[in-house]
């Protein structure tokens, strides 16, 4: 039989292990994992779901070798409020869940402007330059669902905007 004290431990240390696990702090975001887990617990209901694709990125990284800077750019651009959900799915792949009744364009206009808003070194802003023309900065692809399963609508949009994007790169 174990300890209780010991028990006790191991569960504060699970807790905390799965808090690192869903918690992206570089971000300020939920991790991939956490998305997973804060859709699980979602009440039932209506909900807005966006997926975000943050163009470029990897040019962005190019050009500076690190994330670092990236992500600052990230957590700062992709900046949500009180009650909107907000997480990175992979490196460039965002998803936003937002109350019933929100205004998905509008939100989609505000992060786009937040992006914008970033400041670029010039290597960075040569670097999209060299795939968007001038005075490029930094922008998502957005595709967004008002849905009440939310897991089907993440691998729906997820599907339309990966193909955005691939159509704009081959047209690039």
């Amino acid at each position: 039989m174990m300890d209780s004290s010991i028990a006790q431990q191991r569960i504060r240390d699970l807790e905390q292990r799965i808090t690192a696990l869903t918690w992206n702090d570089e971000l300020a975001m939920l991790s991939q994992a956490g998305l997973q887990d804060a859709i699980e617990q979602l009440p039932g209901g209506v909900y807005t779901v966006i997926f975000a694709d943050v163009n470029r990125l990897k040019a962005i990284n190019s050009a500076t070798g690190s994330h670092v800077q990236t992500n600052r750019y990230l957590r700062d651009g992709l900046r949500v409020r009180r009650g909107e959900l907000a997480g990175q799915l992979f490196g460039d792949e965002f998803l936003f869940i937002l109350p019933h009744g929100a205004d998905a364009a509008g939100f989609c206009a505000r992060l786009t402007r937040q992006l914008a808003s970033q400041p670029l070194s010039q290597s960075e802003r040569m670097a999209l330059e060299a795939f968007d023309g001038p005075n490029a900065r930094l922008s998502a692809t957005f595709a967004w669902e008002v849905t009440s399963d939310v897991r089907a609508a993440v691998e729906r949009l997820s599907r339309d905007v990966l193909a955005q994007k691939a159509a704009r790169d081959r047209r690039a």
